[in-house]
């Protein structure tokens, strides 16, 4: 690590430290809520938007296009069933 930044740079590490920011964010805009914090709340939502968008972004050029090469239609229906409880008929593009 250089400067407290890790060196790896792998989409797999490179989204494990986007979803600890994303947290870390989720939980500072939390924190400024509770508190009232008006102006710091606005700046940690802010941040957090941006962030969200951004992995957003990563994930549709990079994860999904991956995902859909190795997994089956078949099998993201399974798997959707399994997790909203029913077949999805429009996916998001």
């Amino acid at each position: 690590a250089i400067f407290g930044l890790s060196t790896d740079k792998s989409l797999t590490a490179m989204a494990h430290r986007d979803h600890l920011a994303i947290l870390k964010l989720l939980k500072l805009t939390e924190e400024a809520v509770a508190a009232k914090n008006e102006e710091s709340a606005g700046r940690t939502a802010d941040n957090l938007g941006r962030a969200l968008k951004k992995h957003f972004a990563r994930e549709r050029m990079i994860q999904y296009p991956v995902s859909d090469r190795f997994i089956k239609r078949e099998e993201w229906d399974l798997m959707l069933i399994k997790i909203y409880g029913q077949k999805l008929t429009k996916y998001e593009k």
